[in-house]
């Protein structure tokens, strides 16, 4: 049998006007997932949380440290990426540590040989974006460095609890507050101030 003349004529139009419907459907998608993309940035509070947990990582330690060098090298590097060059850390049994990526790294590996496995673990935080840049949990008015008396967005505090165990090392939780700073887009720690025991 034949087919009528008009009959093909009206197959290839509803064929080519399926695929423009596909190709409306297809653009229509992408823009729904680069508008997702867009929209669905992480908050500031998400970055910064991402970034201590990172911190805690580096700072962890699955197996005793048997190398100082290596551990320390392996610490720069991570330090650099999370930290301030400028950073300051204080903790009640060592007083303040070594300012600077590089010193507390090798100051946190030599600590480290001693302890074995080593865990830090994140608990809740309390994040504040656009606070004073002193960074050490003062309240506003009580430094008297200007710079750090100014409330800006690229500033921010983290209050909250860290686990801290080991193998040669009895688990304890402390307090913990950590300064922020915003580089461009990343945020980075510029003082962690830990408490003593409980």
């Amino acid at each position: 049998m034949h087919e009528r003349p008009g009959r093909g004529t009206e197959r290839k139009a509803t064929e080519m006007n399926r695929r423009r419907w596909l190709g409306y459907l297809a653009v229509a998608g992408g823009v729904a997932l680069v508008g997702y993309a867009v929209l669905a940035r992480p908050s500031d509070e998400e970055r910064i949380r991402g970034q201590l947990e990172a911190l805690a990582e580096a700072v962890s330690s699955p197996e005793p440290v048997t190398n100082v060098v290596f551990r320390a090298n392996y610490l720069k590097e991570r330090f650099d990426e999370l930290l301030t060059p400028d950073v300051r850390v204080e903790v009640p049994e060592v007083g303040s540590l070594p300012s600077g990526p590089r010193a507390l790294a090798l100051a946190a590996a030599r600590v480290q040989t001693g302890l074995g496995v080593f865990d830090v673990t994140l608990g809740s935080l309390d994040i504040e974006v656009g606070v004073d840049e002193g960074g050490d949990g003062t309240a506003r008015g009580e430094r008297t460095d200007a710079r750090n008396a100014a409330r800006t967005a690229d500033a921010a505090l983290a209050r909250g609890r860290v686990k801290v165990g080991g193998s040669s090392y009895r688990r304890e939780e402390r307090d913990v507050v950590f300064a922020l700073r915003k580089d461009g887009s990343t945020w980075r720690v510029s003082s962690v101030r830990v408490s003593a025991p409980d």
